[in-house]
C-alpha cells in the first residue's frame, strides 16, 4: 500500500513543478504542460501491454522496476538540460508507472476475503470480467 502510494505522489510531482520548470527552460506554459499528457499517455497506453507481460510472466519483478522508473523519472526532472530531456524523463515516469500499477492492483485483488467483492475497495473489481 505503501509503495503504490508512493508511485501515484510521484505522479503529481510534475504538474507542480510546471511553472518552474517553464521558467528555467523558457519554454511555454502550454509546452510544459504537454508534459503531462505525455506522462498520463505513456502511463495509460503501456499498462494494458505490460500487465499482460506481467501475467505471462508470473512474475512479481515487474512491480519494482516500475517503481524505480517513476521514482527516476520523477527525480530526474530537476537535473534535465533541455525540452528533449525532460521528455524523455517524463516517459520514464510514465513508462515506471504503467510498469507498477497492473501488478500492485493484482496483488490487492489477490487477497480477497471469501465473499465476492475485495476487501480493500469495492471498486477495484472494475475490470475482473476481462481477466483470463
Amino acid at each position: 500500500m505503501a509503495a503504490h502510494f508512493t508511485n501515484d505522489l510521484y505522479g503529481h510531482y510534475l504538474p507542480a513543478l510546471l511553472p518552474l520548470l517553464a521558467d528555467v527552460h523558457g519554454m511555454s506554459l502550454a509546452r510544459a504542460g504537454l508534459l503531462v499528457s505525455i506522462s498520463t499517455l505513456c502511463g495509460s497506453l503501456f499498462q494494458p501491454a505490460l500487465g499482460y507481460l506481467a501475467d505471462s510472466a508470473r512474475r512479481r519483478t515487474l512491480a519494482p522496476i516500475g517503481l524505480v522508473g517513476a521514482a527516476l523519472g520523477s527525480a530526474l526532472l530537476g537535473v534535465a538540460p533541455s525540452y528533449l530531456w525532460l521528455v524523455v524523463v517524463t516517459i520514464l515516469h510514465g513508462l515506471g508507472s504503467a510498469a507498477f500499477h497492473p501488478q500492485s492492483a493484482d496483488s490487492y485483488t489477490c487477497c480477497r476475503v471469501r465473499a465476492k467483492a475485495p476487501a480493500w475497495r469495492p471498486t477495484s473489481w472494475r475490470g475482473r470480467p476481462a481477466k483470463p
